[in-house]
């Protein structure tokens, strides 16, 4: 793969760019294919642009079931502490998502020969003999549940070896006080990645890694720089200098002599600082919101109109002395 040439979709995580692409062309909507930065859907056409936010609300709902199917079953490896899923679970799961015009009675619709051959294929990774690797779970499980119609052809015929698993977001330091621009960033994250660059996603799964930090149903955030202590607890490898760029007011703190000893607590919260401005609500959940204050509006304005006539002109100017 020439990876100057790659690309990423971070808002459509867990979903690796080959699956993506496979979706977006069956459903004829089109995308970027030539450059790291993300696309700025508001160039659209208004009929394109409703059809990438359809896309993506489809996306946020069928990821949050997918993280709630797999969290209860999810396990880890004893020596690495790797998360992963058993075949079987994943044999079954995807014979229940199947499109119900497909489904055959109790037929095994999964067989253990397509998931040798999804994996001979690169489509699923696997840590060991028996488990599959989490995140490549979990973008074949929203991709099967993105395709409500084929029984066949609904992931792409191959992905390469070295394709990275998915994209999050990142941003490096600041620099003269001014931001730097959001890319996406593939995961496995590089190793030159510089400690300090901050890294977000929508995907709350990824925080099946302990490096990265969940933030409710939000999504997860993390610095680059991060590593396990002897107990399992991540400590953050970023400098006291960095950290003031990111955020001057939290490395302000008089802690004296403890300072450099909480320094890792310090960027912990500066990260969750960071967090309240990278991750909004999801598309679906602020499009609700947008429905619900548009039928408030409309009620507000009926009830208004079946007033009496002298009662409006007290209620508005009750309206205006608040």
């Amino acid at each position: 793969m020439k990876h100057a040439a790659i690309y990423g979709f971070p808002q459509f995580a867990p979903l690796a760019t080959p699956l993506v692409r496979h979706l977006l062309e069956y459903q004829e909507i089109p995308f970027c294919s030539g450059s790291l930065h993300i696309l700025q859907v508001e160039h659209l056409s208004e009929q394109l642009r409703a059809r990438w936010s359809l896309f993506e609300r489809r996306v946020q709902e069928k990821r949050q079931r997918t993280y709630t199917l797999m969290t209860p079953v999810l396990q880890k490896d004893g020596q690495t502490g790797k998360p992963y899923i058993m075949p079987g679970w994943l044999r079954e799961t995807l014979s229940l998502l199947m499109p119900p015009a497909h489904k055959r009675g109790k037929k095994e619709l999964i067989t253990a020969q397509t998931l040798s051959m999804w994996s001979e294929r690169h489509l699923l990774r696997h840590l060991a003999w028996g488990q599959l690797e989490a995140q490549s779970v979990a973008g074949v499980v929203v991709a099967r549940q993105l395709d409500e119609i084929r029984e066949r052809s609904w992931l792409p015929s191959t992905v390469d070896a070295d394709e990275p698993q998915w994209w999050c977001y990142s941003q490096a330091l600041p620099i003269d006080g001014k931001p730097s621009p959001v890319v996406p960033c593939p995961i496995p994250l590089s190793t030159h990645l510089p400690p300090s660059t901050l890294l977000w996603t929508p995907w709350v799964g990824a925080g099946w890694d302990p490096c990265w930090v969940q933030i409710g149903s939000l999504g997860a955030i993390r610095w680059a720089g991060a590593h396990l202590d002897c107990q399992g607890r991540i400590r953050w490898d970023v400098s006291e200098a960095d950290l003031k760029k990111w955020d001057s007011e939290i490395t302000s703190l008089d802690l004296g002599f403890l300072k450099y000893e909480m320094l890792s607590a310090i960027a912990h919260i500066a990260l969750l600082r960071l967090a309240l401005t990278r991750l909004s609500p999801p598309l679906l959940l602020r499009h609700k919101a947008v429905r619900e204050k548009e039928h408030l509006s409309k009620k507000s304005t009926t009830e208004l109109s079946s007033v009496s006539p002298d009662v409006k002109p007290l209620q508005m100017k009750l309206r205006t002395l608040d």
